[in-house]
């Protein structure tokens, strides 16, 4: 009656779908792997910003100024804190630029000009964001 016996499966299915089986988990287990490790990588460091002034249309993080012990020689007011953590959840260090590039884009998120009494400590970059009041005659 030949090898067929009842519940058993051919050989070349088996090998088949085992080899099939495996690539697929090990391609799906990758991807899933790589998208972790990138959310950890790239977005883990935290931003935070808080408006307490009025509101502001948004300005170009370009043009925002970060004034590390001076203060501006032009009147403004203060709109709001900015802040940003220094490490990943990793334990991964972001570069200086990395972290001014981060401050100033949060400050023109709410209208800022620029960045004052910056303060940094162990784990954190921090600022007081200020709009340049314009001069009406």
């Amino acid at each position: 009656m030949g090898d067929k016996r009842e519940g058993t499966i051919p050989i070349y299915e088996t090998i088949g779908g085992q080899i099939l089986t495996r690539v697929t988990m090990r391609i799906t287990i990758r991807h899933i792997i790589s998208i972790v490790m990138a959310g950890l990588l790239a977005g883990c460091a935290t931003e935070r910003v808080m408006s307490t002034g009025p509101k502001l249309a948004p300005t170009d993080p370009s043009s925002v100024k970060i004034y590390l012990s001076e203060k501006p020689n032009v009147p403004y007011e203060e709109i709001g804190r900015v802040s940003v953590d220094k490490y990943n959840n990793l334990s991964i260090a972001r570069s200086p630029d990395d972290m001014n590039a981060a401050l100033k884009q949060q400050a023109a998120s709410i209208g800022g000009n620029a960045i004052i009494d910056v303060t940094e400590d162990f784990a954190s970059m921090s600022g007081v964001v200020v709009a340049f009041k314009s001069e009406s005659k």
